[in-house]
């Protein structure tokens, strides 16, 4: 504490917490909330953000045991912590360099030196058995992804939990404590360098200039994990189909515009946006700018995807396939530029990008009819 300053928010969920549940009293899982900010949990978080803009973010969790995991293997997870850094499409590189080459080596190290177990972060959809056991996923509105997109280096360290009750119960926090503090004594030890460290990541948001990712996919591998059989107390190795978080495969990705233009109608799409922290600024009427339109082909509803199956929390989204038609766009007074020359550029792409699962327009904040123009544009000058 003599060199860096530590925020604790004890507890994201209290009311889910006291009725050992997940999700918050009107179904909404705060976890998935996180670009949208639709609970005042999720805003809390948010709130904390913006007043310290921390450089580093460690969400702790616990796991689940049994569940779903003797459904699929007949078998209870054996580690003691998962770890796992922040790994949506178009993170600052030099986050994803600080976190596999610094970080982890370290927690990993103080792990080992306590005789604890550890692994990547994996979870399952427990209701189908042909599920494949997936990272961590890979979407911007979990805690973990989102504060990388905010720029912080940041991870997820989860322990035994879920399922125990009390049991093991000194176990299970030592291991938080130790993963913790592994980081904690690493950033006090070198604070000017994590400190630059979050400064390069806010440039290198800014300043990025190849294709943006818009949509993406976990790479598909085979991998061997060891469970624990719930009778005997053996090891139960198994191999599983795997959905890994490191390698991200495109699906889906456009030129990055210079910045979106939203038409000054779309109040609750601005709000959501300055709510967020994003920079917008109204722009007066100029002259026409080159730049790309949004039409919509198809539109469908669907259940908002998750690596543990569909977040029913989230409700239904808009799924659509758009078309962009190039051309010159012209601003009106009391329209909106949301620039991406700014440090929380990828956020504003997550908001913006109508395919984007967190997004606006999937989850309903800017109206869209099929075959119609969407009321905001790429532009590919600033106004």
């Amino acid at each position: 504490l003599d060199t860096v300053d530590v925020v604790i928010a004890p507890r994201a969920n209290p009311d889910g917490a006291a009725a050992f549940v997940r999700a918050l009293a009107d179904g909404i899982d705060a976890n998935r909330d996180h670009t949208l900010l639709r609970t005042p949990e999720a805003r809390v978080l948010a709130g904390l953000f913006a007043r310290f803009k921390p450089n580093v973010v460690l969400d702790c969790h616990e796991f689940t045991v049994g569940g779903r995991w003797l459904t699929k293997v007949g078998g209870l997870t054996r580690v003691d912590a998962m770890l796992q850094h922040a790994t949506a499409p178009n993170l600052a590189p030099s986050l994803r360099t600080a976190a596999l080459e610094r970080v982890l080596p370290a927690m990993r190290a103080a792990l080992d030196a306590e005789g604890l177990t550890h692994d990547w972060y994996f979870t399952t959809d427990g209701a189908r058995p042909d599920a494949p056991v997936a990272m961590g996923g890979i979407g911007p509105d979990t805690g973990r992804n989102i504060a990388g997109l905010r720029n912080a280096l940041s991870f997820l360290i989860e322990t035994r939990g879920v399922g125990l009750g009390k049991a093991n119960y000194a176990r299970r926090v030592h291991t938080h404590v130790v993963a913790a503090e592994a980081i904690l004594r690493l950033v006090a030890g070198d604070p000017q360098g994590f400190l630059a460290l979050s400064r390069q990541a806010e440039a290198e948001s800014a300043s990025a200039r190849g294709p943006l990712v818009v949509s993406a996919r976990q790479e598909a591998q085979t991998r061997a994990l060891t469970f624990v059989d719930p009778v005997t107390g053996a090891d139960r190795p198994v191999s599983v189909s795997w959905l890994s978080s490191l390698q991200i495969e495109p699906v889906l990705t456009r030129p990055r515009p210079a910045g979106y233009l939203l038409s000054g109608s779309q109040a609750a799409a601005i709000a959501a946006l300055e709510r967020a922290g994003v920079r917008t600024a109204p722009i007066a009427a100029g002259g026409p700018v080159p730049g790309q339109r949004y039409r919509a082909v198809r539109l469908t509803s669907a259940a908002k995807a998750d690596v543990r199956g569909d977040d029913t929390g989230a409700g239904e989204i808009v799924s659509g396939a758009y078309a962009l038609e190039d051309g010159l766009i012209q601003p009106s007074a009391g329209d909106v530029f949301v620039p991406m020359d700014q440090p929380l550029a990828s956020l504003a792409a997550v908001l913006l990008e109508p395919e984007s699962t967190a997004g606006l327009v999937a989850n309903r904040l800017i109206g869209v009819q099929e075959g119609q123009l969407l009321p905001f544009a790429r532009l590919m000058a600033a106004p």
